[in-house]
C-alpha cells in the first residue's frame, strides 16, 4: 500500500538533482495530521507533510503538488512558518473520517538514505541500577567473594526501543 501511495505522490514530485540524483533518492515524506488553520474552523482544515531531506546537495523547493493539492513551506496561506520543513496545504480540505496513515513515512524504492532515516527516527534506551558486590558469581562465572575487587552488578535493567515509522 505504501509503495502505491508513494508512486502516486512521486508522479507529482519528481525533481532531478543537477548531478542526476532524484527527489525520490533523497527525500522521505512524513504524513502529518490535520492542523488548525490561521482562520480556524472545524469542518475543513489544512493538511501537512514533512519532507526530510537526507542529501545536503539537494535543495527542497518551497512548493510541491501532491494529488492536485498545493503544499507550501513559505509562511503564506495556511503555512505557519517558512522554511521549517513542514509543508501545509494551501486549500482547506474536509476533515477525514476513519483511520489514516498519520506519522507514516513514504519513501521510494530508489531511496538511498535508509540507514539515516532509521537512525533519525529510532531510539534505544537502556537503564540499569548498578552496585558493587562481594558475594555471588558474575555472568562470566567469577566468584565475587574471592575476587580481589568484588564485582559490579547491573540489576533492575529496563530497555525500550522506539521506532517511528
Amino acid at each position: 500500500m505504501k509503495k502505491l501511495v508513494f508512486g502516486l505522490i512521486a508522479m507529482f514530485l519528481f525533481t532531478s538533482l543537477s548531478f542526476g540524483q532524484t527527489f525520490e533518492q533523497s527525500v522521505a515524506i512524513k504524513l502529518g495530521s490535520r492542523i488548525t488553520t490561521k482562520e480556524g474552523g472545524t469542518s475543513k482544515s489544512a493538511r501537512s507533510i514533512t519532507l526530510s531531506n537526507f542529501n545536503e546537495s539537494y535543495k527542497l523547493l518551497s512548493v510541491y503538488v501532491l494529488n492536485g493539492v498545493d503544499f507550501t513551506d513559505d509562511g503564506k496561506y495556511n503555512d505557519l512558518r517558512a522554511g521549517d520543513g513542514i509543508y501545509t496545504s494551501v486549500q482547506l480540505l474536509p476533515n477525514p473520517r476513519g483511520t489514516s496513515s498519520v506519522g507514516s513515512y513514504l519513501i521510494s524504492d530508489d531511496f538511498k538514505y535508509m540507514e539515516n532515516l532509521i537512525s533519525s527516527t529510532s531510539k534505544i534506551k537502556i537503564g540499569c541500577k548498578i552496585r558493587h558486590v562481594r558475594s555471588g558469581f558474575s555472568i562470566l562465572g567469577t566468584n565475587c567473594a574471592t575476587n580481589c575487587c568484588g564485582c559490579t552488578e547491573f540489576y533492575d535493567c529496563e530497555i525500550s526501543i522506539e521506532i517511528e515509522w
